[in-house]
């Protein structure tokens, strides 16, 4: 029987991923850097002006023109409030069809 259930969870999970990848319209490495004093002029937690856009996928890929804005929402855990100006963020960004944005936070590199 444990057999026969782990059978049907693999045979279902390409289903499954290929559903949530379907779902994604814009899939997203961005690189930019932390701005603490514009953070702080525009009273906000934290501040990145992205400058590098990569394909986080070949499948979806990613289609950010120069000059589009997009609204960064960081999570609380990520902490980069706390983070020096200068400091290079990298994260992984995806966007829905409804326009639903999705950050996770990959890498930082501080001095």
């Amino acid at each position: 029987m444990k057999l026969l259930m782990k059978s049907l969870v693999l045979a279902a999970f390409p289903a499954i991923a290929l559903n949530a990848q379907a779902e994604v319209s814009q899939d997203c490495i961005l690189e930019g850097e932390v701005n603490q004093k514009k953070a702080a002029a525009m009273q906000q937690n934290a501040y990145v002006r992205f400058y590098s856009a990569t394909d986080g996928s070949t499948e979806v890929g990613c289609n950010m023109r120069k000059g589009k804005r997009i609204v960064f929402k960081q999570a609380k855990e990520d902490g980069i409030q706390n983070l020096p100006d200068g400091a290079v963020v990298t994260y992984h960004y995806t966007e829905g069809p409804d326009q639903q944005a999705q950050w996770r936070l990959l890498d930082v590199q501080a001095d």
